[in-house]
This record gives C-alpha cells, sequence and structure tokens, in this order.
C-alpha cells in the first residue's frame, strides 16, 4: 500500500510541473486588457498548464466547443459523430475540473 501511495505521490507532483507563460499586454496598437489581480493571473496559468496536459485531439475538441460550435459541427470537423464528442466533452471537462481543483 505506501508503495502505491508513493508511486500516486511522485505520479501528481509530474502533472503539477509549473510552466511559465509570458504575458503580452499589447498587440501593436490594441491593448488588451490584462487583470491587475495575480489569482486571475495564477488561475490562467493553471488553466494552461491542464490543457498542456491533454492529448493535442482532446484540445482540438476542447477549444472549438469554447469557440461556440455545436457538437454536430465538432464532430463534423473531426470525423465524430454528435453523441460521442458531447460525451468526449464530459469526460474532458471533467479532467479539467479536477486537474484545477488540486492545481
Amino acid at each position: 500500500i505506501a508503495a502505491n501511495e508513493a508511486r500516486g505521490l511522485v505520479r501528481a507532483r509530474g502533472r503539477r510541473a509549473l510552466r511559465e507563460v509570458a504575458v503580452e499586454t499589447s498587440y501593436g496598437d490594441a491593448a488588451i486588457a490584462v487583470s491587475a489581480d495575480p489569482a486571475d493571473r495564477v488561475a490562467a496559468i493553471d488553466l494552461a498548464n491542464a490543457l498542456a496536459r491533454l492529448d493535442p485531439a482532446d484540445r482540438v475538441v476542447v477549444g472549438l466547443s469554447a469557440a461556440g460550435l455545436s457538437s454536430s459541427e465538432i464532430g463534423q470537423a473531426v470525423g465524430m459523430s454528435a453523441s460521442g464528442i458531447r460525451a468526449r466533452l464530459g469526460r474532458l471537462l471533467g479532467r479539467l475540473r479536477e486537474d484545477l481543483r488540486d492545481a
């Protein structure tokens, strides 16, 4: 039991690797509002890290969903059924929620 717990802790530590993210405050003449609250920046970095842990195909599905596409539109884009996309999104969003809760 102790060996399994130790392996689990090592795996969890690997999933929580820190990653530095450069934050751009402006692009040319257009200024982008960046929150001055450090908690908001930490949350954004945690989300970026959680998304980076997903497979590239899973990131595509989550990204298309966040862009406002319906499950049938996402399914057509990636070659899956709409119900398959809804099930996959449910699992992926659950995994992201769990990762963000642990962060």
